[in-house]
């Protein structure tokens, strides 16, 4: 296989270790394959991009929380966005010798680990699935350093040996990610391949082979060069572009949101332990909607009293999702300077694209239609900023045609669905029921 022959193919495929179809029913049928290796050997799968391995993921971990394997009472936020609790398996990114593991080890880049505890400041107690040393990881190496171990991309679990590995792809797929992906399971290796190209028009070689074996037939015989030049190609990214900038900015505001959010509530006299993560993505959208400050948020909704309330967290989490929005921004003082430079930015970018929906691309008006001149002309604008908002957060603007296909991950989906879904409306004569997908900014201050 990493010397290019195609026929190693043909001994998965006698083995029954290949299988096709489309987008939901490889996501469907492998992580159903995970499932049912969960008790009878280690297992894990392996993705072509970290949204896929993310989706999957949390996919496993809902699966692990109704059988009683993971204790989601307390959890904390991953780099990924994903949460973990004690039974969770994660997987660390990024040497540290100062974090040490046992009496001499130190955690290193794609270990992986079984959580113990998460301790009120944030932190995890691991211990290694790989001898039994124990480390505690900080909540700042937590937040940007560790996943979940269930899925992961070629490079994440290159190394690992499991007993069973499953890979999901498209004929995209490098032979390098082939050949690490169906190496990691020393009984079983499969490949879960998406054939069907109706949302993928980006894949090279023109139309994809149209059976799973012929697709990794030709992925194996594709030469690396013109591979990763083309792919390449096709991942240049503006680094000015949301789906550039948004990752990092989204993953430190929920981080400082949190910490402010956990001094705010100290300063009110709670200490009823860690928050959940509820409480505080209603606090942040809160922020990134109106410009209110957490700690301005969190006085609002301690001024009632909480006693005889049997969960307390339960009642602030209620309030903080439904106070009313009409309190003027506070400043951004409760912020980072270096996060407030990511805000600015993140700004930037939005309105930058609502210049350029005032003369858009050919793309949005073929999609939406020419602006009238009469009435919708209003409707007309927010479509077309948020066409723009979505090539540039989900895709990108050099694509011919943005919308011609949705995202890879859940949030990319659902944005598609219901911008196409207000567009059709609009060409149709009805009026969109509600504001398209998000076409501002967060709120900020100066």
């Amino acid at each position: 296989m990493r010397e290019g022959d195609g026929t190693v193919i043909d001994l998965y495929a006698e083995h029954q270790r290949i299988h096709g179809g489309n987008e939901a029913e490889m996501y469907t049928q492998v992580l159903d394959a995970w499932i049912a290796d969960q008790n009878s050997c280690e297992t894990v799968m392996v993705t072509q991009t970290n949204d896929q391995a993310s989706a999957l993921a949390r996919a496993a971990r809902e699966h692990l929380i109704g059988r009683g394997t993971v204790n989601a009472t307390h959890q904390v936020v991953l780099r990924d966005g994903n949460e973990a609790g004690a039974g969770d398996v994660i997987r660390t990114r990024r040497n540290n010798r100062e974090i040490t593991a046992g009496q001499r080890g130190f955690v290193r880049n794609r270990d992986t680990w079984t959580v113990q505890r998460i301790h009120r400041d944030g932190s995890l107690t691991v211990k290694s699935q790989n001898g039994g040393a124990k480390a505690r990881l900080p909540r700042t190496y937590v937040d940007a350093h560790v996943e979940l171990a269930y899925a992961g991309t070629a490079h994440a679990v290159q190394g690992r040996t499991v007993d069973a590995a499953h890979l999901l792809c498209n004929p995209n797929v490098s032979r390098e990610a082939l050949y690490v992906a169906l190496t990691r399971g020393r009984e079983a290796n499969s490949a879960w391949v998406i054939t069907d190209s109706t949302d993928h028009p980006e894949w090279i070689d023109g139309e994809p082979a149209t059976t799973a074996e012929a697709a990794l037939h030709l992925a194996i015989e594709r030469a690396p060069e013109a591979q990763s030049a083309t792919q390449a190609l096709r991942d240049a990214l503006d680094p000015r572009s949301l789906r550039a900038i948004l990752p990092a900015w989204q993953h430190h505001l929920h981080h400082e949101v949190h910490a402010s959010s956990v001094d705010a509530l100290a300063g009110a006299g709670l200490d009823i332990g860690e928050p959940p993560s509820a409480l505080i993505g209603a606090i942040r959208d809160r922020y990134t909607r109106t410009g209110v400050s957490p700690k301005t948020t969190v006085e609002q909704i301690t001024q009632a009293s909480l006693d005889g309330a049997n969960d307390p967290w339960a009642v602030l989490t209620a309030r903080a999702q439904q106070v009313a929005d009409t309190l003027p921004a506070d400043s951004n003082e409760w912020m980072s300077a270096e996060m407030n430079a990511q805000t600015l930015s993140v700004q930037g970018r939005y309105a930058h694209l609502r210049r350029l929906a005032a003369d858009p691309p050919d793309w949005v008006t073929n999609r939406i239609g020419p602006r009238p001149d009469h009435a919708g002309g209003d409707t007309w604008d927010q479509l077309a900023n948020a066409s723009l908002v979505y090539a540039d957060t989900h895709s990108t603007l050099r694509q011919p045609d943005p919308l011609a296909a949705h995202a890879a991950n859940d949030a990319g989906r659902r944005a598609h669905a219901q911008l196409m879904g207000d567009i059709n409306q609009y060409r149709t004569g009805h009026a969109t029921a509600h504001q398209p997908a998000q076409t501002t900014a967060p709120v900020i201050t100066r």
